[in-house]
């Protein structure tokens, strides 16, 4: 989708085209701060660490469900944190485990991902957790000979 030269550009132009729900909470004033290593709780049990990625992405809704109506839209949200295999991120509407759709982040590289895990911050605050599903959407295209 994005690429060569002008990636920075084209990027820039799908986040002023996609309108951004999220409504972050009063008290997290130093959302975009946040660096280096997320600090893991004992309990958790993750294959690769997290790192936080406080930045902006689009997303671009696909339909998954035939009863849940997802027009194609994109949306401007706030990434979290990410690992080798998913990413966490913020957005202002609930979607639910096993929708898949696609996150394009900051380095402008188009990625599917499928829900697992969608939790209610505040108004119009979701917290997602996505993993990576196969290959991205270009690289899938270029290995079938699609335009």
């Amino acid at each position: 989708m994005l690429g060569g030269e002008d990636m920075s550009h084209e990027l820039e132009v799908l986040f002023a085209r996609s309108p951004c729900l999220v409504r972050l909470p009063p008290s997290w004033t130093d959302f975009f701060e946040k660096t280096g290593l997320v600090q893991a709780a004992l309990a958790e049990r993750r294959q690769f660490p997290r790192i936080n990625l406080r930045s902006r992405a689009v997303l671009q809704y696909r339909q998954t469900f035939p009863s849940l109506p997802r027009p194609a839209f994109t949306y401007t949200v706030y990434t979290k944190d990410i690992s080798r295999s998913g990413v966490s991120f913020l957005h202002g509407e609930q979607l639910y485990p096993s929708e898949q759709m696609i996150l394009i982040l900051p380095d402008g590289k188009p990625r599917r991902i499928q829900v697992v895990r969608c939790r209610r911050i505040g108004p119009s605050c979701f917290e997602i957790g996505a993993c990576f599903a196969g290959p991205s959407p270009a690289a899938s295209e270029e290995a079938s000979g699609a335009p």
